[in-house]
């Protein structure tokens, strides 16, 4: 894979587990939520955290991430702050390409997808792993 032959790349770290909901799989969408309450390991840096802050659609770091066809594409990672009666809650969401993605690699409604957090050359990169009964594909 031509993007991990680049450079030195750092351990993948698993960032969401979650079944694909309407709204990951919808054209109109073109977007996957990974909600804070659900990220299993922290995958930004401070500096990335900071720029991503706010609801300025402008603020959107693009990300180069590999999905089970390992056709590389590029993403926009954004972040979302929604109020609610009690709390706000946040969510970060890939955009972009990622309608290209679920058509390519045949993404379904109720299935189990992770997506996976590394570095290459200190550029944050997505692994996107399709989730079967007892194993990732």
């Amino acid at each position: 894979m031509a993007l991990v032959k680049k450079g030195a790349t750092t351990e993948a770290k698993l960032v969401i587990q979650k079944k694909l909901y309407h709204t990951d799989l919808s054209s109109g969408h073109n977007r996957l939520s990974i909600p804070f309450n659900d990220i299993e390991n922290d995958f930004l840096t401070e500096e990335e955290k900071q720029y991503l802050l706010g609801q300025d659609e402008k603020k959107k770091k693009l990300v180069k991430t590999v999905p089970p066809s390992l056709e590389v594409e590029t993403v926009k990672l954004c972040r979302w702050d929604m109020p609610k009666k009690s709390r706000k809650t946040s969510t970060y969401v890939i955009r972009g390409s990622w309608n290209a993605i679920v058509k390519s690699n045949k993404l379904r409604f109720n299935r189990t997808a992770q997506l996976w957090g590394f570095r290459v050359d200190r550029e944050l990169c997505f692994a996107l792993m399709k989730v079967t009964r007892n194993h990732a594909a």
